[in-house]
């Protein structure tokens, strides 16, 4: 089984195309939202392609929309079968809006601790209080996309039980790369953030196909044949999903 862990598959141009795509390759697609009108949209391609998972959540630039507005999101969070994207971001969001991300975030580790869903987690400049947030609501299923902070908190992630997602980043970034010293096999996903995530990094828009060669990259850094490779990650995702 192939896994792309976070996918913005409702910003597709062609998602008829994307649909093939994903059908072609048989890959399994946790399709985040950025807020209720997104995951919508996510909904009815769900509604066309099983293997496409709809991810209900308010991603932080989107935060200051709903601080108030929370009880608005009950039915969405019952109803889906994960939770994402959300957390934190003091890097590219708008300062003026930092303090709503927290109480949204909250919010949603409290579903996540309530019903056992996985949260698809956006960490960007503020891992510190992401994981102090966690910590406090004890969310049992944390999944860290596209980790790009501290290397020393790691180990503390990991310490709450959560998984990481390696990016296209891997392709071609140290950083990325140097995670799979830490990280241990067992512990990760993979993604693409696509469509923009291939396409910010390589000036190319990117495809569902694009996470075939981040499992290759993933493998080579862990010293792993691929097939092997793609097992654990398969492990991974049903340990993260069901135990």
């Amino acid at each position: 089984m192939i896994i792309d862990a976070h996918v913005h598959v409702e910003l597709y141009a062609d998602k008829e195309d994307a649909i093939r795509r994903i059908e072609a390759h048989a890959i399994e697609t946790f399709a985040v939202s950025m807020d209720p009108a997104s995951y919508r949209e996510i909904q009815g391609l769900a509604g066309r392609c099983d293997l496409i998972i709809p991810s209900f959540g308010i991603h932080p630039w989107h935060a200051h929309r709903y601080r108030d507005r929370l009880d608005e999101l009950d039915e969405y969070c019952r109803s889906a079968p994960m939770l994402g994207e959300v957390g934190l971001d003091y890097c590219w969001a708008e300062k003026e809006h930092f303090p709503s991300q927290k109480p949204v975030f909250a919010y949603f580790c409290r579903e996540a601790s309530r019903s056992g869903k996985l949260l698809n987690i956006h960490t960007k400049d503020a891992e510190e209080e992401v994981l102090g947030i966690l910590k406090e609501h004890n969310v049992p299923r944390a999944l860290i996309h596209w980790y790009a902070g501290p290397h020393s908190l790691v180990p503390a992630y990991l310490d709450l039980g959560c998984y990481f997602t390696l990016s296209v980043s891997i392709l071609g970034d140290r950083y990325g790369s140097d995670l799979t010293k830490i990280i241990p096999p067992d512990r990760v996903l993979l993604e693409t953030d696509n469509p923009g995530g291939y396409d910010w990094l390589y000036g190319r828009q990117g495809r569902p196909e694009d996470i075939l060669a981040v499992y290759e990259k993933a493998a080579e850094l862990y010293t792993m044949p691929t097939d092997e490779f793609r097992a654990q990650v398969a492990e991974n995702r049903d340990r993260l999903l069901t135990s």
